[in-house]
């Protein structure tokens, strides 16, 4: 019997976007995932991001069976860590593809951003505002992802996904399945606080970051082994890396959990 992938995307990116990744783990894994966190009408995005992790334990409970290893992206692996802390019943391990968690510092410079109106210019919320969504022809949505420097780097095929899975076709072109109105929102609700969940993981956590990534430093690594246990993978590329290094990162994910399966037999 297969062990359960439940994989949770990046803001702004449909699952299905990271085809090329989740392909590469099918002949080892049964694989499920959310298409778009925070779409349910019944669970709108809130403060700290608890409606998503509402939403990820709900999906868990009725999707699959048996603890799930959790895997997600950036917004994804965040997500996994706070429905672990609540139901750690629900997960053998978790596999976090660059997703920072804060410490004490970083967490009040939040918090104090929303306090006084700037939690927009703190975190990527500004670039969605007026951001393009729709283009009337395929190609000309590929020519002007090629520009931006976010899509510079992914593969072909990535890029390609993400105009697929990405996008739907609309009578009067393309435009973005992930509403931007909801992607702001989920950057402007960041969670502030979560360094009082210190010493509450329990479920064993690795973390693959990007070389090149702008979210993990050193402090960052140093911090979330200490406090929550998290082993540390690099793995070259920027914060985008399973779009471009899909495979890479799949095998990397697959290291992970062999390991882990490893040190568990160590204990037995």
């Amino acid at each position: 019997m297969k062990d359960i992938i439940h994989f949770v995307h990046g803001n702004g990116f449909p699952s299905p976007c990271y085809r090329q990744f989740l392909q590469a783990l099918e002949g080892r894994f049964d694989c499920y995932y959310i298409d778009r966190v925070g779409h349910l009408n019944q669970q709108p995005v809130s403060d700290n991001w608890q409606s998503l992790v509402d939403e990820l334990i709900d999906a868990i409970k009725t999707e699959v069976k048996g603890p799930v290893i959790g895997v997600g992206h950036s917004l994804g692996g965040v997500l996994n860590v706070l429905a672990a802390i609540e139901n750690p019943q629900l997960f053998k391990y978790i596999v976090l593809l660059d997703s920072p968690m804060m410490g004490r510092f970083k967490s009040r410079i939040i918090k104090l951003s929303k306090l006084v109106g700037v939690i927009d210019r703190v975190t990527p919320a500004w670039r969605t505002r007026g951001r393009r969504t729709h283009w009337k022809m395929r190609d000309q949505a590929l020519s002007y992802l090629k520009s931006k420097a976010l899509f510079s780097t992914f593969t072909d095929a990535c890029l390609n996904d993400y105009i697929d899975y990405g996008m739907e076709k609309t009578k009067d072109g393309y435009a973005l399945r992930f509403d931007s109105r909801i992607e702001y929102q989920i950057y402007r609700t960041i969670p502030h606080a979560m360094y009082e969940l210190e010493g509450q993981l329990n479920v064993p956590t690795a973390l693959i970051y990007g070389r090149e990534s702008h979210l993990i430093d050193s402090p960052t690594l140093r911090y979330m082994k200490k406090q929550y246990g998290v082993i540390n993978y690099p793995i070259e590329g920027t914060h985008m890396f399973p779009m471009e290094h899909p495979e890479e990162a799949a095998a990397l994910v697959i290291k992970a959990i062999d390991d882990f399966n490893r040190t568990e037999g160590l204990r037995r």
